[in-house]
C-alpha cells in the first residue's frame, strides 16, 4: 500500500507539471484571442492565429499526457505517438485501452450541510471543452500549423479564429475546476487552475480504489 501511495504520489506531481504548463499556455491563448478580437484580417492576423493554434495543439497534448501520468510507460509511448500520429481520433482510442477516463469532465463543488462532508460535486450546465471537439481542434491544428500553396481566405481565417475563441472559452471552464481519472482505475485528481491568479493549479487527491 505504501508502495502505491508513493507510485501515485509520483503520479500527481507529474499531472501538476502538465497542469502548470496547461495554465500557461491558455494564458497565452487568452491573450491572442483579446489581440485578434480587435484587429482585421491580414497576414500579420494570421501568422499570429498560427500562434494560438500551436498553444491549442500543446493543451491537447498535455491533457493526453495527464490522463496517462500514472503509466510511466504508456506515457513515453503516447509521447512516440504524438510525434508521429496526426489524426486525434487515433490517439484517442490509443489512449481508451490504456484510459477509458483519459479527458477530464468538468464539475463544480458546492457547500454541503450534510455532517463530515464538505462539499458535494455536481456536474455542470454550461459549455466546456469535450472529447469530440477537442479532437476536432487537434486535427485542425494539423491543417492551419502546415504551409499551404495557395493564400487562405479572409473566411477561412476569421472561422479558424472563431473555433480557437470557443476553444479557449470551453477550455478555461472545463479546467475551472475539474476531475480526472489519471490511472484508469479509479485514482482521481480534482483541481482548479485559478486563471486569474499567478500560482501552480491547485490539485487534490482522492482514490475511489477500495
Amino acid at each position: 500500500m505504501r508502495h502505491m501511495e508513493q507510485d501515485y504520489q509520483a503520479a500527481l506531481e507529474k499531472a501538476s507539471h502538465h497542469f502548470n504548463l496547461i495554465k500557461k499556455r491558455i494564458w497565452s491563448l487568452h491573450s491572442t484571442v483579446e489581440q485578434l478580437s480587435n484587429s482585421e484580417v491580414s497576414l500579420d492576423y494570421s501568422i499570429t492565429l498560427d500562434h494560438a493554434y500551436l498553444d491549442i495543439r500543446k493543451i491537447i497534448e498535455e491533457l493526453m499526457l495527464i490522463s496517462v501520468a500514472a503509466h510511466d510507460h504508456a506515457g513515453i509511448q503516447l509521447t512516440k505517438r504524438i510525434r508521429k500520429e496526426w489524426n486525434a481520433q487515433k490517439i484517442m482510442r490509443g489512449l481508451e485501452q490504456i484510459n477509458s477516463k483519459f479527458f477530464p469532465d468538468a464539475i463544480e463543488i458546492l457547500p454541503s450541510d450534510e455532517d463530515g462532508l464538505g462539499g458535494k460535486l455536481m456536474a455542470v450546465d454550461t459549455d466546456y471543452l469535450a472529447r469530440d471537439f477537442a479532437a476536432e481542434m487537434y486535427n485542425l491544428c494539423g491543417d492551419v500549423l502546415h504551409s499551404n500553396n495557395k493564400p487562405i481566405s479572409p473566411n477561412i481565417v476569421q472561422q479558424r479564429f472563431q473555433k480557437a475563441k470557443k476553444f479557449e472559452l470551453e477550455v478555461r471552464r472545463l479546467l475551472d475546476t475539474f476531475e480526472i481519472d489519471i490511472s484508469g482505475n479509479g485514482f482521481m485528481v480534482f483541481g482548479h487552475l485559478e486563471f486569474e491568479k499567478n500560482n501552480p493549479p491547485k490539485l487534490f487527491l482522492a482514490s475511489l480504489v477500495h
